[in-house]
């Protein structure tokens, strides 16, 4: 999708996110690894075009990528799931 950065939360470094890193850095793109919705704060700016949260917690994947397939567009979740996480 040409990413040029990818954002994941996590508790630490687990090998599906080293595989990811691995992965992300071959073809060019950069790799963080933040511990909480609050490390997101200084890596993310108003440029950025897309912002993809683990699955479940706002998007599921399967939707969500054809959508993101077809075009340009906005893709929301219910505050309901958002909140308690830490997102506002």
């Amino acid at each position: 999708m040409g990413c040029e950065r990818i954002l994941c939360v996590g508790r630490g470094m687990s090998p599906d996110a080293l595989a990811l890193q691995h992965q992300a850095e071959s073809h060019g793109a950069q790799f963080h690894l933040v511990s909480g919705p609050h490390g997101l704060v200084p890596l993310v700016t108003a440029n950025d075009d897309i912002i993809l949260f683990e699955d479940g917690l706002l998007a599921r994947a399967a939707v969500m990528m054809p959508l993101l397939e077809a075009g340009n567009g906005v893709l929301a979740q219910p505050v309901e799931t958002g909140l308690p996480a830490g997102f506002e």
